[in-house]
Order: structure tokens, then sequence, then C-alpha cells
């Protein structure tokens, strides 16, 4: 009977641990399941931010025409500003995130070519992998680019238009007082991959 009565014990006490484990995980899943949705949206909104600092203001779309430093300059403080409304609150971070938008956007604009409209749609996510309190999102999207141009022959203004598909865009975000924040975004910024980047300078805070 005593043998019973300690199985019995041990029996009740692993059913309980079992148990609040179940519904400790189902809760995680749950909340996980909320988190999804913010981190979704977030996704889009820090999209969104990318794409408007991806091109010059229209009053610096001058073919022909070097951008001055000073403008360049003026223009990467408001990339940096638009950028840490975002993200979290990490100088570092934001600077890193608009020294590559920057390069990448210097990169495709010269004095002859002028990028007018930048558009990335998000297509499929196709994981969230969290460690706690972050979470990285991979998915899949679409970039629509227009540019206008001197046409070489007769140096007359022309427009084009180009798409392109990534495979492999990720951007971190991490839970900060119960508020989702961007750490840094790892996108394709054209169609033949990022080789306007140092992709050793993007470090996870």
């Amino acid at each position: 009977m005593r043998i019973l009565k300690k199985f019995n014990k041990g029996a009740i006490l692993t059913i309980i641990v079992l148990v609040a484990l179940v519904i400790y995980l189902v809760g995680v899943e749950n909340q996980r399941k909320e988190d999804k949705t913010i981190i979704k949206q977030k996704c889009e909104e820090i999209v969104d931010v990318i794409d408007e600092c991806m091109v010059y203001p229209e009053d610096m779309q001058k073919l022909g025409e070097e951008i001055s430093k000073e403008n360049k300059t003026k223009y990467e403080e408001q990339v940096k500003e638009k950028l840490a409304e975002k993200m979290l609150d990490n100088k570092e971070a934001v600077e890193i995130q608009a020294k590559i938008l920057i390069a990448n956007l210097n990169y495709q604009n010269d004095e002859n070519e002028i990028r007018t409209k930048y558009k990335r749609n998000i297509d499929k996510i196709t994981g969230y992998q969290f460690e706690g309190d972050q979470v990285t999102v991979t998915f899949l999207s679409t970039v629509q680019v227009e540019k206008k141009y001197k046409d070489g022959l007769t140096g007359e203004e022309q427009t084009s238009s180009q798409n392109f598909s990534t495979s492999n865009d990720e951007i971190v975000l991490q839970k900060i007082d119960g508020n989702w924040k961007i750490v840094y975004t790892n996108l394709q910024y054209n169609e033949y991959g990022n080789s306007a980047i140092d992709s050793n300078s993007v470090v996870m805070y």
C-alpha cells in the first residue's frame, strides 16, 4: 500500500507538471499567433519606410546634374529620422541601416539615370523564427523600380520600369516593453543582389 501511495503521488505530480507544461505551451503558441499579426504589420511598415527612402525627393531628381554633398548629407539625416521611428532605440543600429540604404541609393542613381519609384511587396512570409524576445521573419517579395534616364543617342529623357523577385529577404524584430521594434533588415535591393553593400557591416543587437 505504501508503494502504491508513493506511486500515486509520483504519478499525480507528473500529471500536474505535464498539464502545466501543456497549458504553458498552448499559451505561448496563442501569444505567438497574436504576435505574428503585429509582427507582419511592423514588417510592412518598415518596408514602406525603406521604399520611400530608396528614392530621392523630386527636387533632387535632376538628370545631368550631380547631387551636391550637402543635399546628400541632409537627405541621409532625413532617412535616419524616418528609420528611428520604426526601429529600436539604438543610434548605431539606425546609422548602419541608413548607411545600407544610402549606399544602394547612390549605387543606382547618377547624373544620367535617376530612380523615381521603388515599391516592395511582401508576397509570402516563409518563416517566423522566435528566439526569446527576438524573431527573424523571412519572406519572398517582388520589387518594382521605375527610372528616368537620358537616351544615349538623342539625349532625350526616357522612362523605364522593371520588376524583380527576391527569395531571401529577412527582418529581425525585438519585443521591448511589450512592443515589437525593428532591429535590422536584410533585403535585396536590386536584381543583381546586394553588391552595393558590405554584408559584414550588418550586425545584430
